[in-house]
């Protein structure tokens, strides 16, 4: 649980350059309340986190290690479309991924909510 409570925080910081690239491409639409978020979209939202947490992990040795900004640029480029992808394939969009880190971000009690969502999953 408590790597799990970690790996959800890093995935949503980790994710926000997504996020603000998202933000740019896209019209903003209006923020989902963290009440009527079902719980099979907080276990893909636990799922996609893992998935990010766990590129962050495998990619940081790559980005510490690139010669130039254009080596790390390339390897930032890769890190954002493998989250993404992880997004989508935990059944999520990238906006349904944001509004959900959005909403644990700025409310204790659904942050609490996602944690137990995610240790049913264990």
């Amino acid at each position: 649980m408590k790597r799990l409570t970690s790996c959800l925080i890093a995935a949503s910081l980790a994710f926000a350059p997504v996020v603000a690239v998202q933000a740019a491409d896209q019209p903003a639409q209006q923020e989902k309340a963290a009440a009527n978020f079902s719980d099979a979209e907080l276990k893909s939202f636990v799922t996609a986190a893992i998935a990010i947490n766990d590129i962050g992990e495998r990619l940081m040795p790559k980005m510490q290690a690139a010669e130039d900004q254009n080596a790390a640029a390339a390897v930032r480029e890769e890190g954002l479309a493998a989250m993404r992808d992880a997004i989508q394939n935990a059944g999520l969009t990238v906006d349904e991924y944001k509004q959900i880190a959005q909403a644990a971000d700025s409310d204790e009690g659904f942050r609490q909510r996602i944690a137990e969502v995610a240790s049913t999953m264990q």
